[in-house]
């Protein structure tokens, strides 16, 4: 097969169009990828997309007349807590009444992601979370204990929670908080911290997400 300069040149403008680099169109040209897209371009194969979530397990949440973040997440809650900034100001004042038994899920991010990819594939009606939900799982693992939360240091689970205004802010359009809560084992440990769902730190591979069912 013969490459005319025409033909060569609309290779390198498609290259550098989609961001290629030197060293991933060395890789692309040796290794099976141009076999398999051509094999696309023929209809002989089709490309699957990793997901951005996969569910691990399924959770039983209990019904809770009244939770007041202040008590479970204080010093005489039993379990040690080291609470962010914004989690203490948005999140711990908050009380919840009349929370629901309800069924949840964790999934596992597959790749990293900023917020919103992650609240576009749980959709609107299972991205928010409870408060009292997100206790209940660290509380059936206070000091490290196994369970669904992963406790070994390699990720933490996120869940999107509603704050409430302080006194004196204006109370604006409601976005949840993206909830953070990581196990340290070896202090016997939780730090629970709550980030903007607009902050442009994403999320990285291997953490995991709380959601409705």
């Amino acid at each position: 097969m013969r490459l005319d300069v025409d033909q060569a040149g609309e290779l390198k403008a498609a290259f550098r169009r989609f961001g290629y680099t030197n060293e991933q169109i060395k890789s692309l040209c040796e290794n099976e990828l141009l076999r398999q897209a051509r094999a696309v371009m023929m209809g002989e194969a089709r490309f699957v997309p990793i997901p951005l979530l996969t569910e691990i397990t399924t959770v039983s949440f209990l019904a809770v007349e009244r939770f007041e973040a202040a008590v479970a997440f204080g010093p005489g809650s039993g379990i040690n807590f080291h609470l962010g900034g914004n989690f203490r100001k948005y999140l711990l004042p908050k009380v919840e009444e009349n929370v629901p038994a309800w069924p949840g899920l964790i999934h596992r991010l597959e790749r990293n992601s900023l917020d919103a990819p992650i609240r576009a594939e749980l959709t609107p009606t299972r991205e928010r979370t409870y408060l009292a939900h997100l206790h209940q799982l660290i509380k059936a693992q206070p000091n490290g204990e196994e369970g669904p939360l992963p406790v070994d240091g390699s990720a933490v689970v996120i869940a999107y929670i509603d704050g409430v205004v302080p006194e004196g802010e204006e109370e604006e359009a409601t976005e949840p908080w993206a909830v953070h809560a990581y196990c340290f084992v070896d202090f016997r440990r939780w730090d629970v911290s709550a980030f903007p769902v607009a902050c442009p730190g994403g999320w990285y591979a291997g953490f995991q997400v709380l959601s409705g069912k």
